[in-house]
C-alpha cells in the first residue's frame, strides 16, 4: 500500500505544469545562498533556489565485530533493494542480526524471496513482540533474544559465525551461512545538511547525529530526524514543504519510542585486529585504541592520523562510528564526539560531468564597444579574460584609414590606476620613466615598458585638473609582480 500511495504522489506532481520531476538525479553538493549541484546521467545541473528542502533519508549502521569485513555481510536495506529492485538474492542460508522490528520485517522478504532463513538475533532482552515478529515466529524461524553477532568465518566468502551476549563473553551458538543481515539502526545521512556550514550535534534524546538552526532558506525533513515509517514520514514532509513555500520557520516534532530504539546504536566491541571500524581504508578497531594511545585522542586528530572516513564513501559509513569510538575511548561527552566536516561532492563525480564549464569558471569580460566591434566584424585577441579587438580588416588598409581619417583604440581592458594628491608626481616619476613635471592638463599620451624579458609594453597615461592622474594597470602589475 505504501508503495502505491508513493507512485500515486509521484504521478500526481509529474501531472503538474508547475513543477518539474527528476528522476535518477543525485544531488552532491549544497554550497552558499542555496546553491544545488545534480547530477542526471551525464549532465550537470547548477540549481540556484529560494528554498531547499533536503530529505536525504538514512542508512543502516553497520556491526564492529571480528571479521567484519568478509564478503557476504550486507545491511538490511542493501539486501532490500537487491531484491525489490534487482530481484537478486544475495545469500541462500541466511541469518538476520537486528535490534528493532525491521530486521524481522527483512527476514520475511528474504523468506518469501526463496531464501532459507535459519534466525532471527534480536539483540533486545524483552518487549512485547510486534507484528513482523509474530509472523516470523509462525513461520518456525528460530529467534534469539538478548544476543548479536561475535565473529564470522570464511575467506571468500562467510561460512559461519558466532552469536553471544550483547555484554560480551563466550559465544552461545553458531550458525553455518553465507549470508548475515544487519539491522541494528540507523544512522541519518547528514552531510548535505553539513554542507550547509553547520557541523551535526549529538542528539541525546533521539539518539542520532542531527544538523539543526540551518541557514535561512533551507529546511530538512524525514528520517534525517529519526522519523520512521510512511505515515510519519509524508506528514513530515508535507508539513516542511509548506514552510518552504510560505518562508515560515521550520517544523518541530517529537520523535516516538519505536522511532528511538530504531536509531539506537549498536555497541562498539574492544576487539583484535580483525574489528574493522573504517572498511574502505583496512582500519581496526585496535589501530584506531594504538592511535588514541598516542595521543591523537580528538575526532580530527584521530581522522588524520589513522585514515579512517577518508576512503571511497568519505565517512558515510563510518564517520559516526569513529565518533563514538572517541567518545568511548577518550571520555569526550557526546557534544564534542561529532564528525569532522563533511564537504562535497556528497557521492562521486566524473570529470566528464564537471567539464566543459570554461564560461562559467573564467568569466568572459566585454568592453562597453564590445558590441560595436561585432558590428564592425573585429577578430577578437583573447586577453585574459578579456575580449581585446585585434583586427578588422588587414594591417594596411587600418593603417590608411588611420593615416587619412579617424582612429580610436578602446583599451578599456588594461584598466586604470588613479592617483592624486600633491605627492603624485613625485610618486609617478619614481615608479616610472619619464617626466611628470610638464605633462598638460587633459592631455594623453602613451609610454613604453619593458619587463625583464624585453617584451614591450604600452603605457597609457592621462592628466586630470590638478594633481590628478590616470595610469593605465601594465605598471601595477609589473610592481606586483616584483
Amino acid at each position: 500500500p505504501e508503495n502505491k500511495a508513493v507512485q500515486k504522489l509521484i504521478e500526481e506532481l509529474s501531472a503538474n505544469p508547475n513543477l518539474e520531476v527528476m528522476v535518477n538525479t543525485c544531488v552532491f553538493g549544497l554550497y552558499e545562498d542555496n546553491l544545488v549541484a545534480a547530477q542526471c546521467d551525464a549532465d550537470l545541473f547548477k540549481i540556484r533556489a529560494e528554498s531547499v528542502v533536503l530529505a536525504p533519508g538514512a542508512t543502516d549502521r553497520h556491526l564492529v565485530f571480528e571479521n567484519n569485513d568478509r564478503p557476504g555481510i550486507l545491511t538490511a536495506r542493501g539486501v532490500e533493494r537487491l531484491i525489490m529492485c534487482h530481484a537478486v538474492l544475495p545469500g541462500e542460508d541466511t541469518v538476520v542480526v537486528t535490534t528493532h522490528d525491521g530486521g524481522f520485517h527483512t527476514a520475511l522478504l528474504l523468506k518469501g524471496a526463496g531464501a532459507k532463513v535459519l534466525a532471527v538475533v534480536d539483540g533486545r532482552e524483552s518487549g512485547s513482540a510486534g507484528e513482523f515478529e509474530g509472523q516470523v515466529r509462525n513461520l518456525a524461524i528460530p529467534v534469539y533474544k538478548g544476543l548479536t553477532v561475535h565473529a564470522a568465518y570464511g575467506k571468500k566468502r562467510i561460512l559461519r559465525i558466532d552469536v553471544g551476549p550483547i555484554s560480551g563473553g563466550d559465544s552461545h551458538k553458531s550458525f553455518d551461512c553465507d549470508l548475515l543481515v544487519m539491522a541494528v539502526g540507523f544512522k541519518p545521512q547528514v552531510n548535505l545538511l553539513s554542507m550547509g556550514r553547520k557541523r551535526p550535534e549529538w542528539d541525546q534524546q533521539r539518539q542520532i547525529l542531527r544538523v539543526t538552526d540551518l541557514p535561512s532558506g533551507m529546511y530538512s525533513t524525514g528520517e534525517v530526524h529519526g522519523a520512521a515509517g510512511f505515515s510519519r514520514l509524508y506528514a513530515e514532509g508535507t508539513q516542511s514543504g509548506k514552510a518552504a513555500a510560505q518562508s515560515a520557520s521550520a517544523p518541530e516534532t517529537e520523535r516516538t519510542a519505536e522511532e528511538i530504539i530504531m536509531a539506537l546504536p549498536a555497541d562498539i566491541e574492544s576487539g583484535g585486529k580483525h574489528h574493522f571500524i573504517c572498511k574502505c581504508m583496512d582500519v581496526t578497531r585496535s589501530e584506531a585504541q594504538a592511535s588514541i594511545d598516542e595521543g591523537y585522542d580528538q575526532v580530527e586528530s584521530l581522522k588524520r592520523y589513522s585514515s579512517m572516513g577518508m576512503g571511497p564513501c568519505q565517512g558515510k559509513a563510518c564517520h559516526e562510528a569513529v565518533a563514538r569510538l572517541a567518545a568511548i575511548d577518550t571520555g569526550l561527552s557526546a557534544d564534542d564526539a561529532v564528525p569532522t566536516t563533511m564537504r562535497p561532492p556528497f557521492s562521486g563525480v566524473s570529470f566528464g560531468v564537471l567539464a566543459g564549464r570554461a564560461p562559467h569558471l573564467s568569466p568572459i569580460r566585454r568592453t562597453p564597444f564590445h558590441q560595436c566591434h561585432l558590428d564592425h566584424g573585429v577578430k577578437f585577441l583573447d586577453a585574459g579574460q578579456w575580449k581585446r579587438p585585434d583586427s578588422y580588416t588587414n594591417p594596411q588598409e587600418e593603417v590608411g584609414f588611420v593615416r587619412n581619417g579617424l582612429g580610436m583604440i578602446d583599451v578599456s581592458t588594461l584598466g586604470k590606476i588613479e592617483i592624486s594628491g600633491p605627492d603624485a608626481i613625485d610618486f609617478l616619476q619614481f615608479m616610472l620613466p619619464g617626466k611628470y613635471g610638464k605633462f598638460e592638463i587633459g592631455r594623453t599620451r602613451y609610454s613604453i615598458l619593458s619587463k625583464e624579458n624585453i617584451i614591450l609594453l604600452p603605457q597609457p597615461e592621462t592628466r586630470m585638473p590638478s594633481m590628478h592622474y590616470f595610469s593605465g594597470g601594465y605598471w601595477w602589475k609589473i610592481l606586483m609582480c616584483r
